[in-house]
C-alpha cells in the first residue's frame, strides 16, 4: 500500500498557528479518506529528526523527521509556515529548508505556504511568474522583494497557481488545508472535515483584514507591529 505523504517543514521561529492548524485538518483525512488505497503521514519536518522546534511565542513541537532522511522519499504535499520578521530573514539563509523545498517541489503533487510562508517559496525560486499572495503587512515587501511575483490585489484568503497555493495571514492555514483535503480526498471528504471540526468561521468584531477593519484598529495593529 503507498503512502500520501504531507510534509510541513519547520525551524526556529515559525508560526504556531501556520503550522497545527493545517496539521490538524490534514490528519482529519485519515478517519474519511477510507478509500483511498493509501496510508496518511502528515510529517513535520526539520533539520533534525525527533527534535523539538521552537515557535516565535516560545512554544515548540518535535519533528518527526528530517530533512536528509526524507531526500530520497517523495512527498505528495510541501505545505510552509511562515513567521515573523527574523524568521523570513533566517530562512533566506537556511540552504537545507530551501533545497529541501525546492527538491520536493518538482514531483509534489502540490506546494503550499501561509503567511509568510510565500517568501521561503519565493526564495526557493518556486513563485516566479505565478500568481501570490501573503500576510497583508508584507505584500508590499513580497511585490519589491521578488517583482517576478504577480501578487494578487486584495486580502484573498488563498491563491491558487496550479499546483502552487499561497495563503494569507495566520488563520487562512485552515482555509488552505481543507481545500486541499477536497482535491486530495474528494470534495465531499473536504465538507466532511469541515462539518467535523464545526468550521464555520464567526469573528466577534469582523476587522480580519484591512478593506473592512475600522481606521483605530488598523492603525493601532501596523504602529504596534512596525
Amino acid at each position: 500500500m503507498a503512502a500520501f505523504r504531507i510534509g510541513i517543514p519547520i525551524v526556529e521561529q515559525f508560526d504556531l498557528m501556520d503550522v497545527a492548524n493545517p496539521y490538524e485538518v490534514f490528519c482529519w483525512l485519515k478517519p474519511f479518506w477510507r478509500d483511498a488505497g493509501a496510508e496518511l503521514e502528515v510529517l513535520l519536518v526539520g533539520h533534525e529528526s525527533d527534535a523539538a522546534v521552537t515557535a516565535f511565542n516560545g512554544a515548540s513541537l518535535k519533528t518527526h523527521t528530517s530533512f536528509a532522511k526524507l531526500e530520497d522519499v517523495q512527498l505528495d504535499v510541501v505545505f510552509v509556515p511562515g513567521g515573523g520578521g527574523s524568521y523570513i530573514d533566517a530562512t533566506r539563509k537556511d540552504t537545507d529548508l530551501l533545497n529541501f523545498i525546492r527538491d520536493h517541489a518538482e514531483d509534489a503533487k502540490w506546494v503550499a505556504s501561509v503567511c509568510t510562508g510565500a517568501f521561503v517559496l519565493a526564495e526557493a525560486g518556486l513563485l516566479n511568474g505565478a500568481r501570490a499572495t501573503t500576510h497583508w503587512m508584507f505584500l508590499d515587501e513580497l511585490r519589491k522583494r521578488y517583482p517576478a511575483i504577480q501578487v494578487v490585489n486584495g486580502y484573498p484568503r488563498f491563491v491558487r497557481d496550479g499546483k502552487l497555493m499561497t495563503g494569507g495571514g495566520i488563520s487562512s492555514g485552515i482555509d488552505e488545508a481543507l481545500y486541499l483535503a477536497g482535491e486530495i480526498a474528494g470534495q465531499q471528504i473536504g465538507r466532511d472535515i469541515e462539518l467535523a471540526i464545526q468550521y464555520k468561521p464567526q469573528p466577534p468584531y469582523g476587522v480580519g483584514d484591512p478593506a473592512v477593519a475600522d481606521y483605530k484598529t488598523w492603525k493601532e495593529v501596523t504602529t504596534d507591529l512596525s
